[in-house]
């Protein structure tokens, strides 16, 4: 799927076998049949490799064919707006391997699975990418899979924004995670979830959570949950003030829509380590020591902001990886 400028509409499961690749070109739209309209499950399941790599100006946008705010009316059954669980899920199955979603755009999936995207024993690498709106979990890892998670946005999810289990590995790298009914959790023995340089705000039941002996680390967060029924921490000790983790509201510009880049008071400003941090942010700006700003971090400088974006960040003079 890399012609330019397509909209693919699926009507039903695709497949991509062992030893294959499906490679997804900047730009293009995969529209899911909505539940409410044909009853459909559908779902990409990956038995190979997943390739879906776009760009900072063309990401790839998996979605319900009822979000008309992408790629149009492709019903043509006048304005219909997507809605969480509309389709189900991208699942990557334990033979494959290599998978990358890097400037990628995944909403209103999750209908009668987990979550939206499920590492099912495959490895996978998700960059610079924006996963919402999901009705259960928006990024689950399981069966032994090695997730990797970097400048993400992960909101309004029906459940947790990023969830690993059953002897998955998972690290999760200046990344959001807010308005979610748990920010992350891991669950089980030889669970391992590593969290840096995050913001996990504003989640309902839990900031992050850990059960049935899953290993969380976390270092230099701010975990903000005022209104969380169990906290910002959950079957694990309070970590605030330890290892540079915090907990203060982020001052984000505007949360009601959608804009998650910082104000000029956030605490999370040069709050970071830049140790094994991504050197750009979300919006592919090179995250940059802010000289108004007090440094709280860790690592070389420059000292960076926790989250997905980086305040005043600069622009890379070319909007494409090197």
């Amino acid at each position: 799927w890399d012609d330019a400028d397509i909209v693919y509409r699926l009507t039903g499961d695709v497949t991509v076998p062992v030893g294959s690749t499906l490679t997804v070109g900047a730009g293009q739209i995969i529209k899911f049949r909505a539940f409410g309209g044909t009853g459909a499950d559908d779902d990409l399941i990956v038995d190979g490799t997943l390739l879906a790599d776009g760009a900072p100006a063309a990401p790839i946008i998996f979605t319900s064919d009822l979000d008309d705010s992408s790629g149009g009316d492709t019903r043509n059954d006048g304005v219909t707006t997507g809605g969480n669980g509309d389709w189900s899920s991208i699942q990557l199955h334990a033979a494959s391997t290599n998978n990358v979603l890097n400037h990628v755009e995944v909403r209103f999936g999750g209908g009668g699975r987990a979550a939206m995207v499920v590492a099912d024993g495959g490895s996978l690498a998700v960059s610079n990418s924006v996963l919402r709106n999901s009705s259960s979990h928006a990024l689950l890892a399981r069966a032994n899979s090695v997730v990797k998670l970097e400048n993400g946005l992960v909101v309004r999810n029906g459940d947790t924004g990023l969830r690993a289990e059953s002897g998955s590995t998972v690290i999760a790298t200046n990344n959001t995670f807010d308005g979610n009914l748990r920010g992350t959790s891991a669950d089980g023995i030889g669970t391992v979830l590593v969290l840096t340089n995050n913001l996990i705000t504003n989640n309902s039941q839990a900031g992050i959570a850990e059960t049935n002996r899953g290993a969380v680390t976390i270092r230099f967060n701010n975990v903000f949950n005022p209104g969380a029924i169990t906290g910002n921490y959950s079957g694990l000790a309070n970590a605030t003030g330890a290892n540079g983790n915090i907990s203060a509201d982020p001052a984000y510009v505007d949360r009601g829509t959608l804009d998650f880049h910082l104000q000029a008071t956030s605490p999370a400003i040069d709050a970071a380590t830049s140790d094994n941090a991504p050197i750009d942010d979300l919006a592919f700006n090179f995250r940059i020591d802010n000289p108004a700003t007090p440094n709280t971090g860790a690592g070389q400088a420059p000292f960076i902001d926790m989250g997905a974006y980086e305040f005043g960040g600069r622009p890379r003079a070319l909007k494409h990886s090197p």
